[in-house]
């Protein structure tokens, strides 16, 4: 996160929000999700942490303050298919900071970054 990212986070609110998606659900992004709950009451009073999406090449489930204790159930169970433009449309709807988190090895995912 940048300097200018955090100032404006500190300046927002008492506790400053940041939603989280991440990109890739395989062994490593599993692990990072079920991290994630922790990492969430670690820094609670100083960052609020919310899980705002967790995609993969298949489905998504795009929607703010998921559980992160339960991902793999709600992934499972309410996921859906997706297309790139549905996912850059809902960050750019997605108020406030917000970071993607890619732990995907898919090129063809990276390509879609903005320049």
């Amino acid at each position: 996160m940048t300097a200018k990212a955090y100032s404006l986070l500190a300046e927002s609110k008492a506790i400053p929000e940041l939603q989280v998606i991440v990109a890739g659900t395989g062994n490593v992004g599993s692990e990072f999700l079920t991290r994630f709950s922790k990492q969430q009451q670690r820094f609670s009073g100083k960052i609020a942490l919310q899980l705002a999406g967790i995609v993969n090449s298949r489905r998504a489930l795009l929607a703010s303050n998921l559980a992160a204790d339960s991902w793999q159930r709600d992934f499972q169970q309410f996921g859906k298919g997706y297309a790139a433009a549905d996912l850059v449309a809902y960050l750019q709807d997605l108020a406030g900071p917000k970071v993607v988190i890619d732990i995907t090895p898919s090129q063809s995912f990276a390509r879609q970054y903005p320049a």
